[in-house]
């Protein structure tokens, strides 16, 4: 029952703000039970999301991956091949929302950054404009929006303040 009051509150909220001309930014959350996965949650604290990636305006998934660096892949490219999945949506304005998808469009192309990995454990400096980790591609793409996040998430996510 609180599951479907949550829903409901969401719907409405969502009905609302797309009145007032609000969009959403669709981030996606993936996790799985592999070897791998397991190695990434142990770094990341425990959470269960070991992969993450926008959901682009053409139905595409952005994201990098350490086989293709970042790309554009297909909704359904990777089905079956993680335990849990989760779709956040965030509220924004028309203008935020076209800022955030075209900087993604830019990472495009370039190469998964291994050093980035390291970097997590490290502390690294997120506003390196070579750096392209998924994580830190989105934190880049939502500028001054690390105020919107607890003092525990701003640890966890490495200093993520593009300002």
């Amino acid at each position: 029952m609180i599951g479907l009051a949550v829903l409901q509150v969401f719907l409405v909220v969502f009905v609302l703000l797309q009145e007032r001309g609000a969009q959403l930014i669709t981030i996606r959350f993936v996790g799985g039970n592999d070897l791998i996965s397991r190695g990434i949650r142990l770094v990341e604290y425990g959470f269960w999301a070991t992969h993450v990636e926008t959901l682009m305006p053409d139905g595409t998934l952005l994201g990098a991956h350490a086989s293709g660096g970042v790309q554009a892949r297909p909704k359904d490219y990777d089905k079956g091949k993680f335990s849990k999945e989760l779709f956040l949506p965030i509220p924004a304005t028309p203008q935020q929302t076209d800022a955030f998808h075209t900087f993604l469009r830019t990472q495009i192309g370039k190469p998964y950054d291994f050093e980035a990995i390291v970097g997590i454990v490290a502390q690294r400096d997120w506003q390196n404009d070579n750096m392209d980790v998924q994580r830190a591609s989105r934190c880049r793409a939502l500028p001054g929006q690390r105020g919107n996040f607890s003092a525990a998430s701003r640890h966890r996510v490495q200093s993520c303040d593009p300002t």
